[in-house]
């Protein structure tokens, strides 16, 4: 205490002075009241119901899924780690929040590793953001891959000279985060809410250099995961979205680089290693439109969730839907392959539209339907009202399309290229922007929506890019151990067809017997 009370005497007035102990008392037990319900509503949201302090979280249908919930919502607010153990172990809110408690106690920050170098250590940079410049809210796709814990990453390479220095190499890195803002964001919470945040800078505290071994293959796999590790870990701990390592050998040098595909789709490669080539030529790279940040914001105000459930292509999915509702459970579950020969498009859209209508016509001809609907994972760079063409940024959405029975394949995709262009770019249509703008909460209209672009369609279509000849077999066996843990994991109940492009040849993987045996067609002749 600053001073004691006295009384008229001058003397400690003892009365007052355990009145004053008991109004700290009153007030701290007020103030940890108020973090216990908080914790509390926590739980009673993952649940979307009433649990009291001593109620067994699981046996009031917590599962897997709602403990990851609950473990990111509550590391944001306590800013202290948890384990997903913790709630199996003490399955009450007050013995965990008890648990979350003792970890607040406040501890001295460790000192900060140096990182090592050699031919056998690997690390990776130490990155730090600045001063946080612009804050909004998070993308729909952000909201989904942070809550589901989706290790959603995109890994590349870039080759560089052997002149360039390590300083130089991260000053380049540095300036290309300048220009592109996505590469200087972190994820965090404002206000209750999962915001994007976007920082003025992003400097390397410690560059991560490495000499290549004999075994560069295996060595650069072991980087790769390192650096996997580390970016995933900072999307929960207000981190840098992307880090990078520098291998340096006798004539040449190799960035590693990994990005959060939170802020990064595949085609930002291309973008980033334009932008880095052009710096350290001393060009300044070339930007035209929007930033990733103005996308989002302009893709979350397009609509609101009444217009998208009333538009008119909704209602002709909905009846797309219905017309092909039984399909999913009629079409047998196991592989099948097509090739399509002497392929001449190139463009991911124009490829996924080809696979779209080899699949859906199938499927009606095969189970006398009169139309399918399917999901397409496009990437939408160029807009009518703007474009994103230089933008980095996860600009790839999902687009439903309808097949016809008896249309030709020259129909189909013209009819596709106008409701792409005319609805999903044009009128930034995106049913899924508003279904998931405040995941994992779902309201009644949401979940309706949902079940319109989702769980009533019955395939999805994904062009994944190009693969070389001697890496075909493995592709075709990681895509289908990728649909086979997205079939175990995923909420919706779906067809998956993957491709890739192996020189004028596309292979489409089903993990269902779209068709019953191998098939192979000439692109000559679907044309």
């Amino acid at each position: 205490m600053d001073h004691f009370p006295l009384n008229q005497s001058h003397k400690v007035d003892r009365k007052a002075l355990l009145a004053s102990l008991k109004n700290v008392k009153t007030s701290s037990k007020a103030t940890s009241h108020q973090d216990d319900q908080r914790f509390l509503k926590v739980f009673q949201t993952a649940l979307g119901r009433e649990i009291g302090f001593d109620d067994d979280f699981f046996e009031l249908g917590g599962d897997s899924l709602r403990v990851v919930e609950c473990v990111i919502k509550l590391e944001a607010l306590c800013q202290v780690s948890l384990e997903m153990d913790t709630f199996y172990e003490y399955r009450t809110p007050k013995k965990i929040i008890d648990q979350i408690k003792k970890k607040m106690v406040v501890k001295p920050a460790p000192e900060m590793p140096k990182i090592p170098t050699g031919k056998t250590q690997i690390a990776v940079s130490e990155l730090r953001l600045g001063t946080i410049t612009d804050v909004v809210p998070a993308s729909y796709t952000q909201r989904l891959y942070y809550y589901k814990k989706k290790v959603n990453l995109v890994s590349f390479s870039v080759k560089l000279q052997a002149s360039f220095s390590a300083a130089h190499i991260t000053h380049a890195v540095a300036m290309v985060a300048k220009y592109n803002p996505a590469l200087r964001t972190s994820l965090g919470f404002v206000d209750d809410q999962l915001k994007m945040r976007v920082h003025e800078a992003i400097q390397t505290a410690k560059v991560a250099v490495v000499t290549a071994p004999a075994d560069r293959e295996q060595f650069e796999v072991k980087i790769q995961k390192k650096l996997e590790d580390a970016v995933f870990r900072a999307r929960y701990t207000q981190g840098a979205l992307f880090n990078y390592v520098i291998i340096e050998s006798p004539d040449s040098q190799t960035l590693e680089v990994c990005v959060d595909h939170c802020v990064f789709d595949a085609s930002c490669i291309a973008i980033f290693k334009e932008d880095l080539t052009k710096v350290l030529a001393g060009k300044q790279p070339l930007k035209r439109g929007v930033t990733y940040a103005q996308y989002c914001q302009r893709l979350m105000q397009s609509h609101i969730l009444t217009e998208i459930l009333h538009h008119p292509y909704t209602h002709q999915l909905v009846a797309s839907n219905q017309a092909c509702a039984q399909l999913f459970e009629q079409v047998p579950l196991g592989s099948s392959h097509v090739v399509v020969k002497h392929v001449t498009v190139f463009e991911g859209t124009q490829l996924s539209y080809l696979i779209s209508y080899l699949s859906s016509k199938e499927l009606v001809a095969a189970y006398g339907l009169t139309t399918v609907t399917s999901n397409l994972i496009l990437n939408l760079r160029n807009f009518s009202e703007f474009s994103a063409v230089d933008t980095i940024g996860d600009l790839h959405s999902t687009v439903q399309l309808i097949y016809s029975a008896g249309e030709s394949y020259a129909d189909f995709n013209r009819r596709s290229q106008t409701v792409v262009e005319k609805l999903f770019t044009g009128e930034l249509y995106n049913p899924r922007s508003v279904t998931y703008q405040n995941y994992p909460e779902l309201s009644e209209n949401q979940r309706e929506l949902r079940k319109i672009i989702g769980n009533d369609v019955p395939i999805s279509i994904s062009f994944v890019g190009l693969v070389e000849p001697a890496d075909l077999s493995s592709y075709a066996a990681s895509i289908a151990a990728a649909q086979h843990q997205l079939a175990q994991t995923a909420d919706l109940s779906r067809i998956y067809a993957t491709a890739v492009l192996c020189r004028d040849q596309l292979h489409i993987f089903y993990d269902h017997q779209v068709y019953p045996q191998q098939k192979t067609f000439d692109f000559t002749q679907i044309q």
